[in-house]
């Protein structure tokens, strides 16, 4: 009940119902929802339609996957569970307000493979690569205390050796940040330069906070480079 109650109070915030379902037996509990809608053509944003020199944006902080294994080991303190929470159960419902403008060229979610795999996907689904700024990656508090006690998803390492190859400038456990598997994770967004300021003022309209991290360039050795 208490499951359905979240889902239900989610689906009211999205301006959506929830309609029908279906039960499985299974030892574990199970739950998830699909969502079924329409779309116009036009307004459909993919990974694969940054043009070089297009500003790179996030819209949450990095490091769900880490204070979820916190959660797991039992060793997240209070403040940092309810940063888990506010973070996951916060949509990406600005996604739906950008679809709407032909300012933004590309835009995926950041989810399983990381930041860094997801980048991956975009600058070769365009053609280019991308360079980021590690500091300023937006973190949420307190992640770093996990990090050095070795507490983080063991996808995370599944992660760095699937694109490790593909990458420069990674420093050290660096590649925590950039690996950490997100549950509702943020949107990766590609703006084009000149747009910056309309982009900007799109969010605030919106109350959505982005983090601007870097740029996409013609492509060059590597895929995506940190410095």
């Amino acid at each position: 009940a208490k499951v359905l109650e979240g889902a239900k109070s989610i689906c009211k915030t999205a301006g959506i119902e929830l309609a029908g379902g279906h039960s499985i037996a299974a030892k574990d509990p199970i739950f998830g929802l699909s969502v079924n809608g329409i779309v116009h053509p036009r307004k459909i944003k993919t990974n694969k339609g940054a043009k070089a020199e297009d500003l790179i944006f996030l819209t949450k902080p990095l490091g769900i996957g880490v204070l979820a294994t916190a959660l797991k080991r039992q060793k997240i303190k209070e403040t940092d569970y309810l940063n888990l929470l506010d973070t996951a159960c916060r949509l990406n419902q600005i996604g739906a307000v950008l679809g709407n403008h032909e300012e933004v060229h590309a835009m995926t979610d950041v989810t399983g493979f990381g930041l860094l795999g997801h980048l991956i996907e975009m600058a070769e689904g365009a053609g280019l690569s991308a360079e980021i700024e590690i500091e300023r990656l937006p973190l949420i508090e307190g992640i770093q205390d996990y990090i050095n006690q070795f507490i983080f998803p063991d996808n995370t390492y599944r992660n760095w050796n699937a694109f490790n190859s593909k990458t420069e400038g990674v420093k050290g456990m660096d590649l925590v940040k950039l690996c950490d598997p997100q549950t509702s994770g943020g949107l990766l967004i590609a703006v084009a330069p000149e747009n910056q300021t309309w982009f900007e003022n799109t969010l605030q309209a919106e109350n959505q906070v982005a983090w601007e991290i870097g740029k996409f360039s013609e492509k060059l050795d590597f895929t995506v480079k940190v410095s």
